[in-house]
């Protein structure tokens, strides 16, 4: 036997007898050697282990794998012996025991490659790189050369030689001449041979290559792509041959045209080569010679030359065409036979006999060679020795084809073998046809059949398999099949073979293509005109795995390029294999028709109408088909591309379009360098595509793989898009890196032709005209209205392509077609067309959005005077690319429109490729009338601006007028000074400008000076307006003093602490000597303060410049002018005294009136220029149109803000600078360096003019701006005033004060008469009324500083007095703010609120439908009936009142709730598998479905009646009903029901928006058995909302369905108010929100405050951490208030955009309301507990809390207790009647109801459990219990109170807003009182007056006497009491007895008359009284007294000397310790009294 290495070897017995089974009985084993030892290394015997096979028949084989062996000679030995298990027959089935074969594999020379070609040019001084790695063993299918032997040799013409001195050069597979011996002139000829190293005989192969060394040439590299060595073994002329070259150096200037090709015969000059058989021509980088050009058998050579500048480049490579096979008289044995049943074999002769030719047996249609099938393929002379079958001859021809060597590489020889096969079948009936196709099919019964031999892993069997599908399909095929027998036979085929050659493991390629062609033409017989989806799903699965197998078969290959050819026939056949399955079957995807029934409108009356599609359903099998369908066309796409990469992997870069066909479709291929690919388009059938600029200069290889259809095959897609062009599949692959380029930054151009026959008919309108009386005539704006106009939505990524067909009268008509824009007749003057008789215009829409088209028609004047009636005809139709997206299963719109497109081509622009095709249909349009209005404009004025500028004016009238009323600077003459005194002072205080920084409290101040000092003088008395230093204010007062102070070295302050507001915050203090004209100043910024602890302050002056006092106006440069980078500071206050706006601040030059005149001008100028700039009306009346349809602020607003502010701003800042520098026209002060007056004048001329000038502009102008211009001229205006105010002119102060220190003057020397003038008025009316003293007798008290003791007296005092009236603040701060809080959450809480959800309760329950009651819902199948009989009829129904019928979807069944979006049914299921039924029921053939619990929940994903899962059930409409849905993807929170608590997730269902849908859907539930057992629960829920009301209702319905069966439900409508509409409570609601959102920022400020001062003790106050929480809460509230609003504009615009035809989630709205509302209630709480601070001043309060703080503890026991004792007496009876009565069925339930009984007995209806005497008894025991309970309850609270009480007795209380309030009216009336008094009086009264003791009537007013008997009796007997209380023994001591004694004695002695004890009442609060004797009260005052002191003994010395205080007060101090000593006893014993008190009140 002979092989070529390349071959598979199998050895193996076979039986020559009959009984071929009896080789089963044997095992074989084989033993391989070496037949000769001319093999390198070789051994005698080989491992056969891995090389046996077991077959079918469990027979082992030898398998030789290709490749295995080396080319030599093998003795194959096969022993046999009989089975163990057998006893029959000879023991060894072997004649001898043992049988060798000699297996010839067959050696190969090799061939020797060196790159660069024949012969070739270098430059000098360059290395030479020498390979021959190209060279390869052709004994092996990889093209190694690893096992090759390299020798080189060279020769060099140069002498003597530098190089080639040795030989060999190298061994290896190439080698380098080194630069240093490329020299100019030289010649290397190099000489490769190499050899096999595996084999000792000398068997090698030579190459040749000549290198000429030129100077300076160009290097050029010559490739063979395609067809020579290296790419191939042997070089075809049946095949194309295709060159490449390049520069590698010396490139400079080179062009691709300069490369010029010439082919050569080796020693035959006067060979010419025809280069039209060039594809490229004779120039260029490429040279592609074409197929059967070149002779055979003769040497060519291919040159390549590249001249440039500098010098010559060559290339040459040798090349020669073999010869076919010599082939001849082939014969077929038997000539004739039957197919199906005879065995063939053919031979031929061939020269020589014994070459190895390899044949094939082929058979081919005899109408279309192109179609063939091989029957047979070997090498010589095997092949003539193998059987096989033939099919029927008729209409076929037998051909043998012979190669040498190789089918690939080698020319074919044909001879036509002639045989004659009759067909087996022909004359056999249908029925025994079909069963011996099957049984032959099914291997007969044995294990030979189809499935298990194709299956196999041994090739034969593989090989046998196809054989025999062969014969049968070709059987078939002869076959007349028209029975339907047959027919069904062959569809079940069709379907059996498609799935058992899946199962197949190809190996070859050859398997490959003879199973795609046998399957082709099976499934091509008798193609149904409707594709059967599963046929289709089956039978592309076989092809696209016939073209990845031959795709995953062609990667091994080594040479590719050599299988071109049959690439581009394997790709034709998998294209008819895709194309059997692809016809339309429109029946499987029609829809089903569903009859519901709905009354008709009556027209008559007004119905209420939304339109929205019907749902279209389908069955069950239809979403099976579409994923059949979708799987068959991903193959069909898939599976081409794979084949379009085949051949493009057979196809060399360079080649060109390769193309192959099917019967509907077209591969094309183009592989090249990307910078070919865009010089040309690609063109396919219908197609033509332009490759992107992306590549122009790229020339890397890439793929272009295109695959067009002319069928439609994605007819099934389910939007029913119809495409009316050819489909195309369009790929790009990087060819090296095999990468797919998917997007491209510039596009690729697609055009498309349409098809002739598509179906597609345009729609044409018929419209008349009637052309107008004095058409002729008519003006331009008559014209307009003339116009014939239609419009158009024209959507993205579409062509609009606009079909005329005018009147029989050409040239009639004028056209125009816009894009956004109405025409007009100024549209028809440059870009009108004239149609004739047919006319077309196009618009391509290339945005990303839809646009509006506007088809202008209009009759030309010529025309209309000839006819008055005209006609003409529209067509509207869009194309348009779509993309077919494989996801989605849908066309949609791709790539932008390109401009050339039209109605017969579709031009398209993309920037990727995918599946792709065009698509055109019509488009609808709406004429447009245009009427002339007949109406009368009228002005629409506004009055915003003539508004503005009266408030305006009106504001500077007021201004005005308040400036005559404005406080005048006064000087204040002391009320205190001495006429005396000649010495004067003015003094002038600045008071600071903090909060409360002015003082109610009298001011004492005295100077210090170096001389003397003055008396103590109060400031501000009398001040009953309390004007004087108050917060802001700069007080001048004169005090007079008995000398001169001379130097001032101090000053003193103090203050008396009075009045509401004591406290003085002092900022400075200037003192200014009258007489030397000298002033000091005293900074002081320092509280005086009695908390604060500064009530006297001694300050001395500082040297700084006061602020009262500045320098004279002047004009400096400083330092910091000339170096601004060293220092630069402003002071900012002096930019508040500059400004022109600061009106408070008054200047000398520019009052207060110029200022206010110059604001009024700024803002008119201002507010004129900004109308100006933002276009001023045309004083016509179509100024009424706004150009603005709402308010808004548009940039441009701001920048005219910028522009306009800043004229006027240079302006008013010139005028007000012009008056600070001109003269007043009458001052009394002189006035220096001052312009002229006539500047003033200017200034007023200018200010009036610009008045004058922009009242009138606005007055005039402002009645003709719309509203809403006027609010943004207004808005534009306040910005450019702002900017001016706040940006102008501070910059320009700073740039002014930058380059010039610039500040105003205020001089005391000017003005000293005018104070001198005051003054002595002041002075000569005072003196005169009060004498020379003046008031200075009454402030005797106020001139000495605040002692010790009255300071902490007035500390207590004023800290009690600022907590309460803190306090008093927070009062009404919180009062205030919980009315508003009621006011804002009471506002949406009306009864409307209430009644409609009893309403929206009473429908959903079915009480107004009279049909299935809510409340009779028992099983899960009552859900069905109720939600199909009243709730879809309640919230859609088909009538109102039964007058009115409704067409849907129009209000809800009360006529007054709308039903928005659509209704949602969520249910939640139990895992099945949880429980099973017990073993003795199973008979039942129960399912067990256990109680639901969370963890419990099913979360799978099912199919239909919760079937398992199928991908087909993606396509359905509802298929998300069988997804569980999450928590968040449902937006809903979990539920807590009566039987479980659910999760917010589940399996979610949809009615519909309509009733006609409601119904689909839910039949669709009702069908597929969506509530089953496993349903735990179903919620229903859906939104309304009342207009009339403005409220929204959120219904749910929850079912919930025990594992019993028992089903609960209940019906939750929450209702609420979400809008803000135009109604009162709409407004009211606004109102009280604004002013909370007010009260609670004046909360926060003032709380904050609070919490700053008091930040370290934040924590530890309650209220203040109470406050706190309230503000958070509150602003909480307002923030989710806010996003309540936002989210519910949101929710609505949502819905809008859904038509409201989705359910789109609502709850996140109720639960934001949720949140509000919770938050409200709990901060409604926490506010109106806070109020329980405010009402602890009274006792009672302060006693209930102390009651609940003392019994919380006990209280919460018994609670515990209580709670214990319910529980189990809830359990108890729910275990004894639980199940009896449905009110106490659970637990939950029962504890409920028995805690309602607590609070209310009658609650539980006895009379229920009379029947019942345990339940009975045991109920009345739960009664005794709970009374005593209750009254366990009160009596705690009881003993609490008591003990409160007892507390509560002692309490002297603390200062109260009473006390506060009656101190307040006190001093009041005493104040007003006592000022008034000493106002009136004289001087000689007020000295006269003496002060008198007060009476010891008044003195003893309060108090109490006791008898001395009586106390010595109490003290007695308090004695005995102590005595018997502590008293341990009962014996009686002699103590006792004589305390006994002592107790009698005193009772029966009489006391005397004047003998008494007087004792001062103590009592404060209470009912106690504290009694305190009198002789205590003088010895504590008299030593108080003296204490208190202070050394101040100089106040005895006026009075008479008393010796016994002065003894003792010396007593004191000599006995000071001993004092001090006692003190400390006395604390002692206090304390141990307490003690023992304490003791005492225990026991």
């Amino acid at each position: 036997m002979t092989y070529t290495p390349a071959e598979r070897v199998e050895i193996g017995p076979e039986w020559d007898g009959d009984d071929k089974e009896l080789l089963r009985n044997y095992d074989f084993t084989y033993a391989i050697s070496h037949h000769a030892h001319g093999a390198k290394g070789s051994v005698s015997n080989i491992p056969v282990t891995n090389l046996l096979q077991q077959t079918l028949d469990n027979i082992q084989k030898l398998v030789i794998p290709p490749n295995t062996f080396v080319p030599n000679a093998y003795n194959v030995t096969v022993h046999s012996k009989r089975k163990s298990s057998v006893k029959t027959g000879p023991a060894n089935a072997l004649e001898k025991g043992s049988k060798t074969c000699r297996v010839l594999i067959l050696t190969f020379f090799p061939f020797a490659v060196i790159s660069g070609g024949f012969r070739r040019v270098v430059p000098a001084n360059l290395d030479i790189v020498v390979d021959g790695e190209g060279s390869f063993d052709s004994n092996f299918n990889n093209g190694t050369s690893s096992t090759l032997n390299f020798t080189w040799s060279c020769n060099q013409t140069q002498t003597p030689p530098t190089f080639c001195k040795k030989d060999p050069i190298s061994t290896a597979s190439g080698f380098t001449i080194p630069a240093r011996h490329v020299k100019d002139g030289d010649t290397f000829t190099i000489k490769l041979q190499v050899k096999l190293k595996y084999l000792d005989e000398d068997i090698n192969k030579n190459e040749t290559q000549t290198v000429i060394v030129v100077a300076n040439a160009p290097a050029l590299e010559m490739i063979c792509r395609k067809n020579c060595l290296s790419w191939t073994d042997y070089a075809n002329y049946e095949l194309i041959t295709l060159f490449g070259a390049s520069c590698v150096t010396n490139c400079e200037g080179l062009q691709d045209d300069d490369y010029m090709w010439s082919v050569k015969v080796l020693n035959d000059s006067s060979y010419k080569f025809d280069y039209s058989n060039s594809r490229y021509g004779k120039s260029g980088t490429k040279f592609l010679i074409e197929k059967n050009t070149l002779e055979k058998a003769a040497w060519y050579i291919v040159e390549v030359e590249a001249k440039t500048t500098q010098g010559r480049g060559y290339a040459a490579l040798k090349m020669s065409y073999h010869r076919p096979a010599k082939v001849s008289n082939c014969k077929l044995d038997p000539p004739e036979g039957k197919s199906l049943e005879t065995y063939y074999k053919f031979s031929c002769t061939q020269t020589p006999p014994n070459q190895p030719n390899f044949y094939e047996f082929l058979v081919r249609d005899a109408t279309d060679i192109s179609i063939e099938q091989t029957i047979v393929s070997g090498f010589h002379p095997d092949v003539f020795k193998r059987q096989f079958k033939l099919p029927p001859s008729e209409g076929k021809i037998f051909i043998a084809k012979a190669t040498k060597i190789s089918k690939e590489s080698y020319p074919a020889k044909e001879v036509r073998v002639e045989g004659r096969v009759e067909s087996a079948l022909s004359d056999k009936p249908s029925k025994e046809v079909v069963q011996i196709l099957d049984d032959i099919y099914n291997g007969n019964g044995t294990n030979q059949s189809i499935i298990n031999l194709v299956s196999s892993n041994n090739p034969e069997d593989r090989s046998k398999a196809i054989e025999v599908f062969q014969s049968i399909v070709d059987e078939l095929v002869v076959s007349k099949i028209e029975d339907q027998q047959l027919k069904d036979f062959l569809e079940t085929l069709k379907y059996t073979a498609s799935e058992d050659m899946l199962k197949a493991p190809l190996k070859s390629l050859e398997e490959v293509i003879k199973i795609s062609q046998s399957l082709t033409k099976l499934q091509q017989q008798h193609i149904p005109a409707e594709s059967d989806p599963l046929l289709s799903k089956f039978t592309s699965t076989v092809c696209k795995k016939m073209a990845d197998r031959a795709l995953e078969t062609l990667r091994g290959q080594e040479f590719p390029y050599k299988l071109g050819d049959r690439m581009k026939k394997f790709s034709s056949t998998v294209a008819k294999c895709f194309e059997t399955t692809t016809n339309p079957n429109y029946k499987i995807i029609k829809p089903i028709e569903l009859n519901v029934s709905t009354e008709t409108p009556i027209f008559d009356v007004p119905v209420i109408t939304e339109d929205y599609p019907d749902y279209v359903d389908h069955d069950e099998s239809y979403y099976k088909n579409l994923e059949y369908l979708k799987e068959a066309s991903f193959n069909i796409v898939n599976g081409s591309a794979t084949s379009a990469k085949v051949i493009a992997m057979a196809t060399a870069t360079g080649e060109g379009l390769v193309r192959a066909f099917g019967n509907q479709s077209e591969t094309v291929v183009f592989k090249d360098t990307g910078s070919e690919l865009t010089r040309s388009p690609v063109r396919a059938t219908g197609v033509i595509v332009t490759v992107s600029s992306d590549f122009v200069n790229d020339e890397h290889s890439y793929d272009f793989l295109m695959t067009t259809w002319n069928n439609d095959i994605l007819w099934w897609n389910p939007g029913f898009v119809k495409v009316y062009t050819n489909i195309i599949n369009l790929e790009f692959w990087h060819s090296t890196c095999v990468k797919r380029i998917d997007s491209f930054k510039n596009p690729v151009g697609i055009y498309f032709a349409m098809k002739n026959k598509s179906g597609f008919v345009p729609r044409m309108r018929e419209y008349f005209v009637n052309v107008a009386e004095g058409y002729a005539t008519m003006t331009d704006d008559e014209l307009n209205y003339q116009i014939n106009v239609y419009r158009i939505a024209l959507p993205t990524k579409r062509t609009l392509h606009v079909n005329f067909r005018g009147s029989n009268t050409s040239n009639v008509f004028n056209v125009v077609l816009l894009e956004n824009k109405f025409p007009t007749v100024e549209d028809f003057v440059n870009n009108d067309v004239t149609f004739e008789t047919d006319t077309s215009l196009r618009l391509a829409n290339d945005y990303d959005y839809d646009i509006l088209a506007y088809i202008g028609i209009l009759v030309k004047k010529e025309a209309a005077a000839e006819k008055t009636t005209l006609t003409y005809g529209i067509s509207t139709l869009v194309t348009c690319c779509i993309e077919f997206i494989t996801l989605d299963s849908k066309w949609i719109p791709t790539c932008k429109p390109g401009n050339e497109s039209n109605q017969t081509a579709l031009y398209c622009i993309c920037n990727h490729f995918s599946v792709i095709a065009g698509h055109i249909q019509n488009i609808q349009y709406i004429p447009q009338r245009v009427f002339k209005p007949d109406l009368e404009l009228k002005l629409w004025y506004s009055l915003v601006i003539f508004s503005t500028l009266a408030l305006t004016l009106l504001i500077f009238l007021l201004l005005l007028t308040l400036s005559l009323l404005q406080k005048k600077e006064q000087v204040y003459f002391v009320g205190d000074n001495d006429a005396s005194h000649r010495f004067a002072y003015l003094v002038m205080i600045r008071t600071g400008e903090g909060y409360n920084a002015g003082t109610s409290s009298n001011i004492m101040i005295k100077l210090v000076g170096d001389k003397s000092f003055s008396e103590p003088h109060a400031l501000n008395y009398p001040d009953p307006q309390l004007r004087i230093l108050q917060q802001f204010n700069h007080d001048m007062f004169v005090l007079a003093t008995e000398n001169h102070l001379g130097k001032l070295t101090s000053l003193e302050i103090w203050f008396d602490s009075i009045g509401q507001n004591p406290d003085w915050y002092c900022k400075d203090i200037l003192v200014y000597d009258l007489q030397e004209h000298t002033q000091w100043h005293f900074k002081i910024e320092e509280w005086i303060s009695i908390v604060k602890g500064t009530t006297y302050l001694v300050a001395k002056p500082t040297q700084r410049k006061t602020p009262l006092e500045e320098p004279p106006f002047t004009k400096t440069l400083s330092f910091t002018k000339k170096f601004p980078f060293i220092r630069f500071k402003i002071d900012l206050s002096l930019l508040r005294r500059y400004h022109t706006w600061y009106l408070w601040i008054n200047e000398e030059n520019l009052s207060y009136i110029k200022k206010l005149t110059i604001m009024l001008s700024t803002m008119l100028t201002t507010c004129s220029l900004a109308l100006v700039m933002l276009g001023q009306p045309s004083l016509k009346l179509i100024d009424g149109f706004e150009r603005y349809h709402y308010y808004t602020i548009p940039l441009y607003s701001i920048l005219v803000g910028f522009v306009c502010s800043f004229p006027t701003f240079l302006l008013h800042i010139a005028i007000a600078w012009c008056f600070r520098f001109s003269k007043i026209q009458v001052s009394k002060y002189e006035q220096d360096r001052k312009l002229s007056f006539r500047y003033t004048v200017a200034c007023w001329s200018a200010l009036l003019t610009l008045i004058a000038l922009s009242t009138a502009y606005l007055i005039i102008i402002g009645f003709w701006v719309p509203k809403y211009a006027s609010l943004i001229w207004l808005t534009t205006s306040a910005i450019s005033i702002i900017i001016g105010v706040l940006l102008y002119e501070p910059i320009f102060f700073l740039g002014v004060n930058f380059f010039y220190n610039r500040e105003i003057v205020y001089e005391i020397k000017k003005k000293f008469e005018d104070i001198f003038a005051a003054v002595e008025a002041q002075r000569d009316y005072l003196f005169a009324t009060f004498g020379p003293q003046l008031l200075r007798p009454y402030f005797e008290h106020l001139y000495i500083p605040l002692k010790r003791r009255r300071i902490k007296e007035l500390t207590i005092l004023i800290k009690h007095r600022r907590f309460v009236i803190s306090e008093l603040q927070d009062l009404l701060m919180f009062v205030v703010y919980v009315i508003i809080l009621y006011m804002v959450i009471l506002a949406d809480k009306d009864r409307l609120v209430v009644l409609g959800k009893m309403l929206m309760e009473d429908i959903i329950e079915g009480k107004h439908t009279r049909t299935v009651d809510f409340n009779d819902i028992e099983t899960a199948h009552d859900i069905y009936g109720y939600i199909n009989a009243t709730l879809i009829t309640s919230i859609q129904p088909l009538r109102w009142y039964g007058n009115f019928v409704v067409s849907e979807p129009g209000l809800m069944l009360d006529v007054a709730n709308k039903y928005m979006g659509v209704t949602r049914l969520r249910q939640q299921r139990t895992k099945s598998g949880l429980c099973a039924v017990p073993e003795p029921l199973e008979f039942l053939n129960l399912s067990c479905w256990p109680e639901f619990a969370r963890k419990h929940t099913e979360t799978r994903t099912f199919g239909y009646r919760w079937g398992n899962f199928s991908t087909y059930i993606n396509y359905d409409r509802l298929k998300t009903i069988w997804k569980y849905a999450t928590q968040g993807q449902t937006a809903t929170f979990p539920t807590f029901g009566e039987i479980a608590a659910y999760s917010g997730g589940g399996y979610v269902a949809y009615l519909g928006r309509t009733l006609y849908n409601s119904y689909v859907n839910f039949r669709q539930l009702l069908n597929k058995l969506w509530i089953d057992q496993a349903t735990r629960v179903v919620f229903i829920e859906f939104l309304t909302y009342n207009a009339n009301c403005n409220i929204f209702s959120s219904i749910r319905l929850t079912f919930e369905q025990s594992a019993t069966g028992f089903v609960t439900k209940r019906v939750i409508v929450y209702t609420v108010r979400m809008l803000f509409v135009n109604n009162e409570v709409a407004y009211i609601s606004t109102v009280f929100f604004t002013l909370f959102i007010i009260w609670v920022g004046l909360l926060m400020f003032k709380q904050s405050l609070g919490i700053v001062k008091s930040f370290r003790h934040f924590y530890k106050d309650p209220w203040l951490m109470i406050d706190f929480i309230i503000i958070v809460l509150s602003l909480l509230c307002i923030f989710f208030f806010a996003l309540r609003i936002h989210f519910v504009g949101a929710y609505l615009e949502e819905l809008e955009t859904a038509k409201h035809n989705a359910f789109l989630s609502y709850f996140y709205l109720f639960y934001i309301e949720d949140f509000l509302t919770f938050a409200a209630a709990f901060l409604v709480c926490i506010a109106t507990i806070r109020l329980w601070k405010f009402l602890r001043f009274a006792k009672m309060f302060r006693m209930m809390e102390r009651t609940l703080a003392v019994a919380i503890l006990p209280l919460l026991c018994f609670l515990i207790i209580f709670a214990t004792v319910v529980m189990g007496a809830g359990m108890a009876f729910l275990l004894l009647v639980g199940k009896e009565f449905k009110r106490v069925r659970s637990l939950v339930k029962m504890i409920r109801l028995m805690l309602t009984m607590s609070l209310k007995a009658s609650e539980m209806k006895s009379t229920e459990f009379l029947d019942y005497k345990v339940a009975l008894f045991y109920m009345v025991l739960y009664i005794i219990t709970l009374e005593l309970s209750l009254f366990t309850f009160i009596t705690i609270i009881v003993f609490a109170y008591a003990k409160a009480q007892w507390e509560f007795s002692s309490d002297l209380g603390n200062y109260t807003v009473r006390d506060y309030v009656l101190e307040r009216s006190a001093y009041l009336r005493t104040f007003f009182t006592y000022k008034s008094k000493r106002l009136r009086a004289g001087l000689m009264e007020i000295v006269d007056s003496k002060v008198a003791p007060k009476s010891d009537k008044f003195l003893y007013r309060n108090s109490c006497s006791v008898s001395v008997p009586k106390m010595r009796l109490m003290k007695y007997i308090t004695r005995g009491l102590i005595r018997k209380q502590t008293r341990k023994s009962s014996v009686l001591t002699s103590y006792d007895v004589k305390l006994m004694e002592t107790i009698c004695r005193q009772i029966f002695l009489k006391s005397g008359k004047d003998e008494v004890d007087v004792f001062f009442m103590g009592h404060v609060r209470g009912t106690n009284v504290k009694l305190v004797d009198e002789k205590r009260v003088e010895k504590i005052a008299n030593i108080t007294n003296l204490l208190l002191q202070e050394n101040r003994l100089d106040s005895f010395i006026q009075e008479e000397k008393n010796p016994t205080l002065e003894k003792y007060v010396k007593a004191i101090k000599r006995r000071g310790s001993t004092l001090r000593q006692c003190t400390l006893n006395l604390k002692l014993i206090l304390k141990k009294m307490k003690t023992a008190e304490l003791k005492f009140s225990r026991v």
